[in-house]
């Protein structure tokens, strides 16, 4: 898991969640920030599973629970999937199938199109891969009234989707050397430091 980014997908899913215009469930309230904390805390221990490999060589990562050996990989692969499907669980018991779906797909874009994917072969990596976190505010909302016909759930995606790549790129630039070392292709890297 990483709690940091779960923390802040969470927030973006209460955010969306309370702005909506509906009457508060706490039922679903509860159900989305579980179900998302649940599922961005899998993907987050799924992109640990399939980078450990260039997380025992980055001295950012070099100290997350596999490379340390404080759990093993396949221990960390079964984490990931329970804890995913167990967000699926909740959200298809608590949740519109509307809301289940951007949780489910924010943590397949993250696994599968961002690390599995992109991160190695890309410069536009999180550029493309950030529009996992647009799926938060956008389940949130989801949560709250079943849909998503309103422009505000989507300017609440557009604006974690820009945010993403700045910030990203700004803690990069402090690891070029590390993300040079591994051949991950991140734009300060590829471009250089202007």
């Amino acid at each position: 898991m990483k709690p940091r980014i779960v923390l802040l997908l969470d927030f973006t899913a209460l955010t969306a969640f309370l702005a909506a215009p509906s009457n508060i469930s706490i039922i679903r309230l509860v159900a989305v920030i579980a179900a998302g904390t649940l599922a961005s805390g899998g993907a987050g221990a799924l992109n640990s599973y399939l980078d450990e490999d260039i997380d025992r060589s980055m001295g950012r990562t070099s100290r997350r629970p596999i490379p340390q050996g404080d759990i093993s990989p396949f221990k960390a692969l079964i984490f990931g999937l329970a804890l995913i499907f167990g967000g699926l669980v909740i959200s298809a018991l608590y949740l519109p199938l509307l809301a289940g779906l951007f949780i489910l797909l924010g943590a397949a874009i993250y696994v599968l199109f961002y690390t599995k994917y992109l991160k190695r072969r890309s410069s536009l990596n999180i550029v493309l891969g950030g529009s996992a976190g647009s799926c938060a505010p956008l389940a949130g909302w989801a949560a709250a009234t079943g849909n998503l016909s309103a422009a505000a759930p989507w300017l609440m995606g557009l604006l974690v989707f820009v945010w993403t790549p700045s910030h990203f790129w700004a803690l990069a630039m402090r690891a070029v050397s590390d993300y040079a070392k591994v051949r991950i292709p991140m734009l300060p890297v590829v471009v250089g430091e202007k």
